[in-house]
């Protein structure tokens, strides 16, 4: 039965943002054409100077958040191999088993394997402290996500609620989303993401911290790459 996977990819502090791209969109990706995913979407951190980044790096050696690879695979078993081809050391991949809805979503009329037009922000998500799992699904389904959409200028939102980690030292996470916009502004220049008024600022502000980790939340703008696709 297939299932989707999300990875979470970090480079090595001093690490060259451009190689791990190269890189990941280069011979890893032919590498893992061999599991056969069904969809593979590859996630690519923009440069710093790009705009909006927040915990960028992570708890303990510092490693910055630089890509998400996002499969559905037939087996849980070529999940636990695809990470192991991502990265072979173990050391900066996190894989979590996901369930995925689209509450927005865009037309792509693009060709597969090329650079999606806009820009991610792919926010890792964990619950408010003493918030249940089925309180933060409920709030982040029901209410947040209809806010979002309200307020934002979202081309497509990918919401993935995770299921389970994929080893016993994945780092505990509910949630990978990513708002897709048509252009770079539209994510970094406060009006245009706000819709041009303060007002939602306010809101959303105060939306998110009501049912979100906000010390532990970890924002990245990244470029997508569709390379398979169901629909």
């Amino acid at each position: 039965m297939t299932a989707r996977y999300c990875f979470v990819l970090s480079r090595p502090v001093g690490a060259s943002l451009e190689a791990f791209s190269q890189a990941l969109l280069g011979p890893t990706q032919k590498a893992i054409e061999r599991f056969n995913a069904s969809a593979l979407t590859i996630d690519v951190a923009l440069p710093p100077e790009s705009g909006a980044a927040l915990n960028a790096k992570r708890d303990g050696d510092g490693a910055i958040l630089s890509g998400i690879v996002h499969a559905t695979l037939a087996e849980r078993a070529d999940a636990l191999a695809m990470m192991a081809v991502l990265d072979p050391t173990l050391k900066y991949v996190d894989g979590y088993a996901v369930s995925q809805d689209i509450p927005r979503d865009y037309e792509r009329d693009w060709e597969l394997g090329t650079p999606s037009p806009g820009v991610r922000q792919v926010t890792l998500l964990r619950p408010k402290p003493g918030l249940s799992q089925e309180d933060f699904m409920e709030h982040w389904h029901g209410k947040h996500g209809p806010l979002a959409l309200e307020v934002h200028p979202i081309w497509r939102y990918d919401r993935n609620a995770v299921l389970d980690g994929l080893t016993e030292h994945t780092p505990p996470l509910s949630g990978i989303v990513a708002l897709h916009f048509r252009e770079l502004a539209d994510a970094t220049d406060p009006k245009r993401l706000y819709g041009g008024d303060d007002a939602n600022i306010t809101r959303i502000y105060e939306d998110v911290s009501s049912f979100l980790d906000m010390r532990t939340l970890r924002v990245m703008l990244m470029r997508e790459h569709v390379f398979a696709t169901e629909s």
